[in-house]
């Protein structure tokens, strides 16, 4: 992370799980970090619809992903969608396991100065106001 990700290996807070990916052909080739959702955001909460009351009552069961790499040096058609994929597909099985809940949504963030504009199938976008989490 430290040497490829734009945000570097900054911590990550709360609750959290991390995972590195390793292919037979390339070596290890990328990671995935997720942890404890923002405790307020304005378009998540409007798109889930709760009160104020719903969302303290059920935040802990929304997770973000906060870090995503692939290597730059790996260059493999739908890497990026795949990893994504078998990372959801266990992420809640292994939420459980860890901190004994189930999360049942994950939200994520792009930095669009940074990426350019890109859509994985089965996910939904949300514009959300730029914020920087105070440390």
């Amino acid at each position: 992370m430290e040497n490829f990700h734009y945000l570097k290996s900054a911590k990550l807070c709360g609750a959290q799980i991390r995972y590195i990916v390793k292919s037979e052909k390339y070596g290890y080739i990328g990671a995935l970090g997720f942890s404890s959702a923002t405790y307020k955001l304005r378009a998540r909460d409007a798109y889930i619809g709760w009160s104020e009351k719903a969302r303290r009552e059920n935040i802990q069961y929304v997770i973000s992903n906060d870090r995503f790499l692939i290597v730059p040096t790996v260059k493999v058609k739908n890497l990026a969608s795949f990893l994504l994929s078998k990372a959801l597909q266990r992420i809640g099985t292994d939420w459980e396991s860890r901190y004994g809940y189930r999360p049942v949504l994950v939200e994520s963030y792009v930095d669009s100065s940074v990426f350019q504009r890109h859509r994985l199938p089965g996910f939904q976008l949300a514009l959300c106001r730029k914020y920087q989490r105070s440390s």
